[in-house]
Protein backbone atom coordinates (compact mmCIF):
# COMPACT_ATOMS: atom_id res chain seq x y z
CA UNK A 1 0.00 0.00 0.00
CA UNK A 2 0.95 3.32 -0.97
CA UNK A 3 -0.50 6.93 -0.18
CA UNK A 4 -1.85 8.66 -2.92
CA UNK A 5 -1.14 11.85 -2.11
CA UNK A 6 2.36 13.49 -0.53
CA UNK A 7 2.85 12.64 3.06
CA UNK A 8 3.73 16.47 3.51
CA UNK A 9 0.11 16.99 2.54
CA UNK A 10 -1.49 15.23 5.61
CA UNK A 11 -1.15 18.82 7.86
CA UNK A 12 -3.26 20.39 5.44
CA UNK A 13 -6.11 17.76 4.91
CA UNK A 14 -6.09 17.12 8.42
CA UNK A 15 -7.01 20.72 8.50
CA UNK A 16 -9.51 20.85 5.92
CA UNK A 17 -11.41 17.67 7.01
CA UNK A 18 -11.94 19.59 10.64
CA UNK A 19 -12.96 22.67 9.13
CA UNK A 20 -15.38 21.06 6.80
CA UNK A 21 -16.43 18.33 9.52
CA UNK A 22 -17.36 21.24 12.01
CA UNK A 23 -18.90 24.09 9.08
CA UNK A 24 -20.79 21.64 7.22
CA UNK A 25 -24.10 19.39 7.14
CA UNK A 26 -22.23 17.32 8.83
CA UNK A 27 -22.46 18.93 11.90
CA UNK A 28 -24.71 16.29 13.81
CA UNK A 29 -21.79 13.62 12.99
CA UNK A 30 -19.02 15.89 14.22
CA UNK A 31 -21.02 15.81 17.57
CA UNK A 32 -21.94 12.46 17.55
CA UNK A 33 -17.75 11.81 17.33
CA UNK A 34 -16.89 13.82 20.15
CA UNK A 35 -19.96 12.15 22.16
CA UNK A 36 -18.15 8.95 21.29
CA UNK A 37 -14.65 10.13 22.03
CA UNK A 38 -16.05 11.49 25.29
CA UNK A 39 -16.87 8.03 26.24
CA UNK A 40 -13.63 6.42 25.78
CA UNK A 41 -12.84 6.44 29.44
CA UNK A 42 -15.99 5.19 30.65
CA UNK A 43 -15.92 2.01 27.95
CA UNK A 44 -12.65 1.08 28.56
CA UNK A 45 -13.20 0.95 32.61
CA UNK A 46 -15.82 -1.44 32.19
CA UNK A 47 -14.52 -3.01 28.89
CA UNK A 48 -17.76 -3.68 26.59
CA UNK A 49 -20.14 -1.53 25.15
CA UNK A 50 -23.72 -1.56 25.77
CA UNK A 51 -25.85 -1.74 22.95
CA UNK A 52 -27.05 2.02 23.05
CA UNK A 53 -23.37 2.50 22.63
CA UNK A 54 -22.94 0.33 19.60
CA UNK A 55 -25.90 2.16 17.89
CA UNK A 56 -23.93 5.30 18.28
CA UNK A 57 -20.67 3.90 16.75
CA UNK A 58 -23.08 2.31 13.67
CA UNK A 59 -24.31 5.61 13.16
CA UNK A 60 -21.61 6.98 12.88
CA UNK A 61 -19.72 5.10 10.36
CA UNK A 62 -23.31 4.35 8.11
CA UNK A 63 -26.20 5.16 8.91
CA UNK A 64 -27.72 2.36 7.00
CA UNK A 65 -26.92 -0.84 9.34
CA UNK A 66 -28.39 0.84 11.88
CA UNK A 67 -31.14 -0.98 11.54
CA UNK A 68 -29.32 -4.30 11.96
CA UNK A 69 -28.35 -3.46 15.26
CA UNK A 70 -31.43 -3.58 17.15
CA UNK A 71 -31.08 -7.54 15.91
CA UNK A 72 -28.36 -8.29 18.66
CA UNK A 73 -29.50 -8.67 22.14
CA UNK A 74 -28.23 -6.35 24.96
CA UNK A 75 -26.61 -9.24 26.59
CA UNK A 76 -24.84 -10.28 23.13
CA UNK A 77 -23.46 -6.99 22.36
CA UNK A 78 -21.73 -6.77 26.09
CA UNK A 79 -20.69 -10.21 25.26
CA UNK A 80 -19.01 -9.70 22.17
CA UNK A 81 -17.73 -6.67 22.24
CA UNK A 82 -16.21 -6.99 25.77
CA UNK A 83 -14.17 -10.27 24.60
CA UNK A 84 -12.91 -8.37 21.46
CA UNK A 85 -11.92 -5.25 23.41
CA UNK A 86 -9.73 -7.44 25.54
CA UNK A 87 -8.22 -9.92 23.19
CA UNK A 88 -4.87 -9.61 22.38
CA UNK A 89 -5.25 -11.76 19.14
CA UNK A 90 -6.22 -9.10 15.27
CA UNK A 91 -8.36 -11.75 14.18
CA UNK A 92 -10.37 -12.35 17.02
CA UNK A 93 -11.37 -9.07 17.87
CA UNK A 94 -12.56 -8.07 14.24
CA UNK A 95 -13.83 -11.81 13.37
CA UNK A 96 -16.28 -11.22 16.85
CA UNK A 97 -16.92 -7.63 16.48
CA UNK A 98 -18.18 -9.27 12.54
CA UNK A 99 -20.60 -11.62 14.19
CA UNK A 100 -22.75 -8.60 15.56
CA UNK A 101 -25.52 -8.11 13.07
CA UNK A 102 -24.84 -4.49 11.40
CA UNK A 103 -21.62 -4.30 12.05
CA UNK A 104 -18.99 -4.94 9.37
CA UNK A 105 -15.24 -4.54 9.28
CA UNK A 106 -15.56 -0.58 9.05
CA UNK A 107 -18.02 -0.69 12.04
CA UNK A 108 -15.50 -3.00 13.83
CA UNK A 109 -12.68 -1.29 13.19
CA UNK A 110 -14.53 2.00 14.35
CA UNK A 111 -15.47 0.13 17.74
CA UNK A 112 -11.38 -0.48 18.48
CA UNK A 113 -10.87 2.84 16.88
CA UNK A 114 -12.48 4.51 19.96
CA UNK A 115 -12.20 2.35 22.83
CA UNK A 116 -9.67 -0.41 22.09
CA UNK A 117 -6.79 0.81 24.80
CA UNK A 118 -4.11 0.69 22.10
CA UNK A 119 -4.25 3.42 19.48
CA UNK A 120 -6.39 1.19 16.28
CA UNK A 121 -6.60 2.55 12.83
CA UNK A 122 -10.60 3.55 11.42
CA UNK A 123 -10.94 1.46 8.04
CA UNK A 124 -13.07 2.31 5.36
CA UNK A 125 -13.19 2.79 1.80
CA UNK A 126 -12.23 6.55 1.86
CA UNK A 127 -9.23 5.45 3.79
CA UNK A 128 -8.57 1.87 2.05
CA UNK A 129 -8.67 4.13 -1.24
CA UNK A 130 -5.92 6.79 0.03
CA UNK A 131 -3.69 4.21 0.59
CA UNK A 132 -4.13 2.58 -3.39
CA UNK A 133 -6.42 -0.37 -2.64
CA UNK A 134 -8.82 0.28 -5.34
CA UNK A 135 -10.97 -2.86 -4.60
CA UNK A 136 -11.85 -3.84 -0.99
CA UNK A 137 -14.34 -5.40 0.61
CA UNK A 138 -15.41 -4.90 4.10
CA UNK A 139 -17.88 -6.91 4.89
CA UNK A 140 -18.16 -10.28 6.03
CA UNK A 141 -20.68 -11.55 4.11
CA UNK A 142 -24.19 -11.74 6.47
CA UNK A 143 -23.92 -8.49 7.49
CA UNK A 144 -24.22 -6.74 3.79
Amino acid sequence: MELQFPESDIPSLAKKYCEYWFTSEYTEQAKLEQELINMREAVCAQNYLTKDILRKVATWVSRRRVALIKNNSENTVREITGYALQSKDERVRRGDLNRLDGVGVATATAILHFFHKDPYPFLSENSAKSVGERKIHLSSGKNM
